[in-house]
C-alpha cells in the first residue's frame, strides 16, 4: 500500500533535518569552509522545506556572502544553517529521547509565530536561549568548583567569579568575548532587541568556549 501524504511528510522533513544537521556540523568543524557551496546546499534545503511549509520563509535568513569579508560571510552561513535546524527541530522533529516532543512542538511553534508581532525573529529566540543556557552553565560550574555565590547577584558578577576561578587553573576564557557578552545580554534579554549576526556569533563562541573548557 502506498504511504499517505501524512506519512510521507514527516519522513521528508526528517531527511531535510538530517541533511541540515550534517551541514551545520561541517561548517562548525571546518573554520575555512566554502561559503558558496554552503549557500547552495542551504538554499536547496530551504526550497525543499518551503515546498512543505510556506510559513518557514520568514524565519530563514539569506546567507550574506561578501568575497572581501569571508569571516563575516562564514558567520552569516553558520547563523542561517543553525536557524534552519532550530526551526525544523522546534516545529516538526520527533526525538527518540523526547517522546513528548510532538506535544511540545505546538506551543513552541505558536510562540515562534508571535515573535514578529514584537519585531523579533527566531534569531532573537535562539540568542535568548543561548544566553539563558550560559547562565545555567555558569551556575553549575560555580557549584562544581565549590565557589559560593548568590543566585540573586548579577550575572556579570557570577561570570567574573567563574572566570577568575578558571584562570587560577590555567583556563582562560576569551576576554573580548566576555566584554562583549555583557552588552549583548542586556540588549537581548532586558531590552528585547534583535542581536546582530556578529553578536549572536559572540554568544555562540563564548558558549562553546565555556562548554569545552569546563567539561
Amino acid at each position: 500500500m502506498a504511504s499517505s501524504d501524512s506519512e510521507d511528510k514527516p519522513k521528508a522533513l526528517q531527511a531535510i533535518y538530517s541533511q541540515a544537521l550534517t551541514l551545520r556540523n561541517l561548517i562548525y568543524k571546518d573554520t575555512r569552509f566554502d561559503v558558496e557551496s554552503t549557500n547552495d546546499q542551504y538554499e536547496a534545503l530551504k526550497v525543499k522545506l518551503l515546498a512543505m511549509d510556506k510559513s518557514a520563509k520568514g524565519h530563514l535568513p539569506t546567507i550574506r556572502y561578501e568575497s572581501y569579508d569571508l569571516e563575516g560571510s562564514r558567520s552569516s552561513a553558520r547563523i542561517a544553517v543553525s536557524q534552519l535546524c532550530a526551526y525544523i527541530d522546534a516545529k516538526f522533529v520527533a526525538h527518540s529521547k523526547e517522546p513528548d516532543i510532538q506535544t511540545l512542538a505546538g506551543p513552541v511553534v505558536n510562540f515562534l509565530m508571535t515573535l514578529p508581532d514584537y519585531g523579533l525573529t527566531i534569531k532573537w529566540a535562539v540568542s535568548a536561549a543561548m544566553l539563558s543556557s550560559l547562565e545555567v552553565i555558569t551556575n553549575m560550574n560555580l557549584t562544581k568548583l565549590r565557589i559560593p555565590y548568590d543566585p540573586n547577584e548579577s550575572f556579570d558578577r557570577r561570570v567574573n567569579k567563574l572566570n577568575n576561578a578558571l584562570t587560577t587553573k590555567g583556563i582562560a576564557l576569551p576576554a573580548l568575548l566576555l566584554s562583549a557578552l555583557y552588552k549583548v545580554r542586556n540588549k537581548v534579554i532586558h531590552e528585547g532587541k534583535e542581536p546582530t549576526t556578529e553578536e549572536i556569533t559572540t554568544i555562540f563562541n563564548l558558549l562553546t568556549s565555556l562548554h569545552e573548557k569546563t567539561k
